[in-house]
């Protein structure tokens, strides 16, 4: 089930190396681990490019909300994906956060290789359940 507040990208069109449009809060104490808590990605457009982009799809946290402190933490990062890999409707990952040591704001970013991207959109949501749909 997607809760739309759980939404850290909800098709979000990436041309370029962006952050995900929302940074999600898990209050002053973080998440406490063990609570079951998936992160998902999926291709919500197609993405395409005059040459050959490929696109990585990572998810930080922090406690500072900018991201800016130097104290961020890379949780997950994918490899490069070409884009002929990024179809819509597809899934980039599926990853369970909830025994992770979280921080307590989580966020992705997009970074596009070899880019620009002319079309593309993705979404990026956090789920207490795995998202089995295709």
């Amino acid at each position: 089930m997607i809760i739309e507040n759980n939404m850290l990208s909800a098709a979000q069109e990436v041309k370029a190396t962006a952050a995900s449009a929302n940074i999600y809060d898990l209050g002053k104490s973080g998440l406490r681990i063990g609570n079951p808590l998936f992160v998902c990605s999926r291709v919500h457009t197609t993405a395409e490019a005059a040459g050959d982009a490929t696109v990585t799809i990572s998810l930080e946290t922090s406690d500072d909300v900018t991201f800016q402190d130097g104290e961020e933490v890379v949780l997950y990062t994918t490899s490069a994906i070409g884009k002929a890999a990024l179809v819509a409707n597809s899934h980039v990952f599926m990853l369970d956060i909830g025994a992770m040591e979280l921080k307590r704001y989580i966020r992705g970013v997009y970074t596009v290789g070899t880019g620009p991207l002319t079309a593309g959109a993705f979404d990026l949501y956090l789920t207490s359940a795995i998202d089995m749909h295709n």
